[in-house]
């Protein structure tokens, strides 16, 4: 028998990040690729409406000459359609900031919206007890 000795192949680099708003979750892994970029397995330019695409290519449109050979795959989860977008959103801003390391691109990013990788951190106001909304409070008759 002879030994056969196996080639170790260098590991891909794949970075994996997590953006929310509200109750909208979204995973995106950035790796690189050919430029391909899908949401849900669909690609950007057939995904949702128009306004959504806008939202979501917001951090592309930054950085675009960075990110030409990368393959970005986004699942979204949860909450309502714009909330997902939001939420693809900062994932994508995050997973090219995490993949790339460049301190340049962090800063034309955050130079545009700060919030563009932290999130929106607000949530809705849950129903109280006894009452139809968060603060609607039914009218007392004195008469």
């Amino acid at each position: 028998m002879t030994a056969q000795t196996k080639q170790k192949t260098p590991k891909e680099k794949i970075v994996v990040v997590v953006g929310k708003k509200k109750k909208a979750l979204a995973r995106a892994r950035v790796r690189a690729g050919k430029g391909s970029i899908r949401i849900n397995s669909v690609p950007l330019s057939q995904w949702g409406s128009y306004y959504e695409r806008t939202i979501v290519s917001e951090p592309l449109l930054l950085v675009q000459d960075s990110i030409r050979d990368l393959d970005i795959d986004v699942w979204t989860e949860g909450g309502g359609k714009v909330g997902q977008a939001a939420a693809v959103r900062v994932a994508i801003a995050r997973g090219i900031v995490d993949f790339l390391r460049n301190s340049e691109v962090r800063k034309a990013l955050i130079s545009y919206d700060d919030k563009i990788l932290s999130g929106d951190a607000r949530q809705r106001e849950p129903n109280k007890p006894n009452r139809s909304a968060p603060r609607a409070v039914r009218q007392k008759s004195y008469r």
